[in-house]
């Protein structure tokens, strides 16, 4: 989920300097759910539960798990928070009603409201989205 999380925030809002990092991975670990049985449902819950825990004004509160007397979200200034919550605030509903929604092609133009033009739109009803090029295996790690 943090992965997730961090991926949304930085490819969503590259302008923005913070939440990064470490931080970003704390109020996610904070706001995580349990007992979710698909990522989306985590994803939206998670939104939903920063926006309510983590508000746009007053200083941000959270110990480091490892040092308890260490404030880890301080650093982050009155914009910036101001900015993160805003942009959490308007992605959560949209995600919660992609979440219910029973309509295939309305839930794929919600989740591209929240998460931007590179998440996927179904093209084929056989459930995959057909490759419109050859894949390029590409030098590095993997290769």
């Amino acid at each position: 989920m943090v992965k997730l999380v961090k991926g949304w925030w930085q490819n969503r809002h590259p302008e923005q300097k913070h939440p990064r990092g470490y931080p970003l991975e704390h109020i996610v670990g904070d706001c995580c759910p349990d007992g979710v049985t698909t990522l989306a449902a985590a994803f939206a819950k998670t939104l939903e539960n920063i926006k309510s825990r983590y508000g746009p004004i007053g200083a941000w509160q959270s110990s480091d798990r490892g040092v308890p007397e260490q404030n880890v979200l301080k650093r982050i200034n009155d914009l910036d928070r101001q900015n993160f919550h805003s942009k959490v605030a308007a992605a959560a509903p949209k995600a919660r009603q992609a979440i219910q929604s029973t309509d295939e092609a309305k839930a794929a133009g919600l989740w591209q409201e929240v998460c931007g033009s590179r998440y996927p739109v179904r093209r084929s009803q056989r459930g995959f989205t057909p490759r419109e090029q050859p894949g390029q295996v590409k030098d590095g790690r993997f290769a």
